[in-house]
């Protein structure tokens, strides 16, 4: 599922970097599944949260090659860009990783609780959490 995300995001313009990091968020998140035996729904909500990594595959030129990346980009005009790398400074790079695997975590929660509720609905609530 991963490479066929990276894939997409890769021709539709998301850059070259959204493959690499969608392919590392999926074998992260296969090796997170495998340690609760594809089983454990807890284990499914942190493998999301490790598989959102792949938000910040799109942010890699806009942080690690800003200037490159501007150049090629003027027509957005000089205070846009000015503005834009005020927020995609260096620093940010921790931050954002951080959120995507925060916020896939706490998106992941929220499902399982959905699941939870209408698996119990049906009376198949034997899944492991």
């Amino acid at each position: 599922m991963s490479i066929l995300l990276g894939l997409l995001l890769l021709f539709t313009g998301m850059g070259i970097w959204s493959l690499p990091v969608c392919v590392l968020g999926g074998v992260i998140s296969e090796i997170i599944r495998k340690k609760g035996n594809y089983t454990s729904l807890t284990s499914h909500v942190i493998a999301h949260g490790f598989f959102s990594l792949w938000v910040f595959g799109s942010f890699i030129p806009l942080i690690f090659f800003a200037d490159s990346y501007w150049s090629e980009h003027q027509e957005y005009g000089s205070e846009f860009i000015a503005d834009t790398q005020f927020f995609t400074m260096f620093g940010i790079a921790p931050c954002l990783i951080a959120s995507c695997i925060i916020f896939g975590i706490l998106g992941g929660f929220v499902a399982k609780a959905l699941v939870k509720n209408i698996l119990e609905k049906l009376e198949l609530s034997n899944v492991n959490t």
